[in-house]
């Protein structure tokens, strides 16, 4: 092999400020709703051979910042909770809600007039609650939704089972709802998850952009397991699904239905959060040891095909200059490893070099050419430096690409 280069390498590079991030916070202190959000027609499912299933669908939202409700061009009562079997009151930053079926009348309906930009990283994050389903059987439906129309959504719902646990509660299954498509979660034994009602559970739905690729679920701060694909358990899928990406800029909506004529469903709802992730290019990289041909700026350069390789094994570090205090919510880390085996490398941060905060520790067996993600929304994060140290690795210590995201 070829000798190591020692000592500490500091590379600049570009540091192109990025545009700025949005946040969108509802805490149902107050509520403006109107009537106005229409689409073109009803979801049609396996009634296009020869193009996208499900058909294409457009919505339309006017306006900004304030919350309407979503009316059907088909079945003009859908989702216009204004009559004495529909109510919604805000007090106290909670929403509460009671929709009753009618002949032409689901339940409500609400989409923010707020859009958000599909080509960034998005998290949206509430307390929802879904109360009672006046059904015995299984009739009673609500969740959170990132919709650009009805073809092009992703939805973490709760779905009345009929079933009550031991203290009597009813229980409601959690899964992921798309056009055409509603995949159950599914606990480390692969059962479907079941929670009882009454109770406000954390939701978070991440849509992570051309970058990420794709959707992730979580409840209650825990990341939900999709059904297995041969045997093999799965966090998250692809953004193009059945047709169900984010085309065009999303809004944030929500709802609840019951499904039985005459039946009703109550839910609330608390602390809303929409995030746009925005990507930060660090100013200057530094490493531990760099191996020939591979400076640390390899890591940081936006393309994966290069690299930092320290040209040497655990432990080693390399450090990221942000240029000044950045608030960080997410980190993506591009694995370049030979050969797979456990690895356990600690974050850090702060706001001199050789930053000492440990904000977190990966640890687990991991192969060549994986993202691996440190998620910090939400902890308030926040310096110029961030140094990442491979403590253990059954190779040279090695990244293809480094993301940070504020």
């Amino acid at each position: 092999m070829n000798r190591v280069k020692r000592g500490l390498a500091i590379v600049a590079v570009l540091s192109g400020g990025a545009s700025r991030a949005q946040e969108f916070r509802e805490d149902f202190n107050t509520m403006t709703i109107q009537n106005g959000v229409e689409f073109s027609g009803m979801i049609s499912c396996g009634a296009n051979p020869n193009g996208p299933d499900p058909e294409d669908v457009s919505m339309s939202v006017p306006g900004s910042d304030t919350w309407n409700f979503f009316s059907s061009s088909v079945y003009p009562l859908t989702w216009r909770g204004t009559g004495a079997t529909q109510a919604w009151a805000v007090g106290n930053g909670v929403l509460y809600t009671h929709a009753r079926r009618g002949p032409s009348d689901d339940g409500h309906a609400f989409i923010s007039r707020r859009t958000f930009d599909k080509s960034r990283y998005l998290t949206a994050t509430v307390k929802m609650a879904p109360d009672h389903c006046q059904d015995t059987e299984q009739g009673c439906f609500m969740g959170v939704t990132l919709i650009a129309s009805e073809t092009d959504y992703r939805e973490i719902a709760f779905d009345s089972t009929g079933e009550l646990d031991a203290l009597g509660r009813q229980l409601y299954a959690v899964g992921r709802w798309a056009p055409c498509d509603y995949q159950l979660f599914r606990d480390a034994n692969g059962n479907v998850m079941k929670v009882p009602g009454g109770v406000l559970y954390d939701l978070r739905l991440d849509y992570l952009g051309p970058e990420g690729g794709g959707w992730r679920y979580f409840v209650n701060g825990v990341e939900m397991r999709m059904p297995n694909v041969g045997g093999v358990p799965r966090y998250g899928e692809p953004g193009d699904f059945l047709n169900a990406s984010l085309k065009s800029d999303p809004h944030i909506g929500f709802y609840w239905a019951a499904k039985q004529l005459g039946k009703y469903f109550e839910g609330r709802m608390d602390d809303l959060v929409v995030h746009e992730l925005v990507k930060v290019q660090p100013f200057a990289a530094s490493a531990q040891s760099s191996y020939a041909g591979t400076p640390p700026s390899s890591a940081i350069d936006g393309n994966t095909g290069t690299q930092w390789n320290a040209g040497a094994g655990a432990s080693r570090w390399l450090e990221l200059d942000l240029g000044s205090p950045t608030v960080v919510k997410k980190l993506r880390l591009l694995t370049s490893q030979s050969p797979a085996g456990q690895t356990t490398h600690r974050v850090y941060v702060g706001n001199i070099p050789a930053p000492t905060a440990l904000v977190s520790t990966l640890e687990g067996v991991t192969s060549d050419s994986v993202w691996l993600e440190v998620d910090l929304l939400g902890r308030g994060i926040s310096g110029r430096y961030i140094r990442i140290e491979t403590v253990t690795s059954p190779g040279w210590v090695a990244w293809r690409e480094l993301e940070v995201y504020r």
